[in-house]
């Protein structure tokens, strides 16, 4: 009798190889299809269809010749070595909450939802860690299991109920977190200087800035004529006026970034960022106070309708925060006497809290 074959799909998932035809023929044609999708996505974010965030996305899908021979090869021994030396720089990053320019660019950047105890051990958790979603064409052909192997070898975890054709979200595992959030062991006193030591949102590459900062002067003036056309058409054919806060052409001019915000923007400094934060939301605090408001605040800053009748709050732009801890953040807006709710998006600020932005 012939043996009943070995079934193991259910317990053991794993993501199927591409074809190599198809391989072939993404290695081939990526070199014209690739500056296409970019014409493509500077010209949505023209029009309000699409964030500057996406612009580089078709570039991201880029196929070098060594990784096209290592997914031609099928070989699982070397997706397991090429998988452990990534899963070891990946974990050096999320431990340090400073990510490379490699790990910048071909990555997306999670944030571990917040809980507020440990279900094991009872410990609190609250954390703002940043984490890293890997992407399905760097595990494919491996199960699970051997993903989780090498991901806890080097004290990463991630959700393996979540369709692999997603992506793996890799955070510390809970073990490896505890050791940055002892807050069951220290003394009160210490428990809110030790919570969120993480950035609100990551520093951006400096490669990135000094791109941006010499496209802009085509970008900007182009996408603020595309938002004001877009509003007057807006205008005309809806006569109810209805709410234009997404193509109001402020949003475009907000993003330019002048040769002292690049110089402060490339600095890796805390103190001067925190110096930087202080300033800003010391001269934000007391425009909102007086309802007076600068050119520059009303361009950079957009002041929005509150509820309240006569009374406008601003938005803090994410340049002015980013690579300060929350509890940092906090305290600053504390200082002049503002609070802050929000997530790891722009902030709003209006009179004594900060909201956050609607997108």
């Amino acid at each position: 009798m012939a043996a009943a074959p070995h079934l193991d799909v259910s317990t053991d998932p794993v993501l199927p190889h591409r074809s190599r035809i198809g391989l072939f023929l993404w290695f081939a044609t990526q070199w014209f299809l690739i500056p296409l999708g970019f014409v493509g996505q500077v010209l949505m974010v023209l029009t309000g269809q699409s964030h500057v965030s996406e612009v580089l996305d078709p570039v991201r899908a880029f196929l070098s010749p060594y990784k096209l021979l290592l997914r031609l090869s099928r070989s699982r021994s070397w997706h397991e070595k090429y998988l452990d030396r990534k899963f070891a720089r990946i974990s050096q990053e999320i431990k340090q909450q400073r990510f490379s320019f490699r790990t910048s660019f071909s990555h997306e950047f999670p944030v571990l939802p917040e809980r507020e105890s440990d279900t094991k051990t009872g410990v609190s958790l609250k954390s703002r860690e940043i984490g890293i979603q890997l992407k399905p064409r760097y595990y494919r052909g491996l199960p699970v299991s051997t993903l989780k192997r090498l991901a806890h070898a080097h004290h990463l975890d991630f959700d393996s109920s979540r369709p692999l054709s997603l992506g793996i979200d890799l955070f510390l595992h809970p073990e490896a977190r505890l050791m940055r959030h002892t807050a069951a062991d220290a003394p009160p006193s210490a428990t809110s200087s030790q919570r969120s030591m993480a950035p609100a949102l990551p520093l951006l590459p400096r490669w990135a800035l000094l791109l941006w900062f010499i496209v802009q002067w085509i970008v900007i003036p182009l996408e603020a004529v595309a938002r004001c056309l877009l509003l007057a058409f807006k205008l005309v054919a809806d006569a109810e006026g209805a709410n234009s806060d997404g193509i109001d052409p402020r949003r475009a001019v907000a993003r330019a970034t002048s040769p002292r915000s690049l110089r402060f923007q490339m600095s890796r400094d805390p103190a001067k960022r925190r110096a930087h934060l202080d300033r800003k939301i010391a001269e934000l605090a007391e425009q909102i106070r007086t309802q007076r408001f600068t050119l520059g605040t009303s361009v950079f800053h957009a002041p929005r309708w509150n509820a309240r009748k006569d009374s406008k709050g601003l938005t803090l732009r994410p340049r002015d925060y980013r690579g300060l801890p929350e509890n940092t953040i906090e305290e600053i807006i504390a200082s002049h006497g503002l609070r802050v709710s929000g997530d790891d998006t722009s902030l709003r600020i209006w009179e004594g809290q900060l909201w956050t932005e609607l997108v």
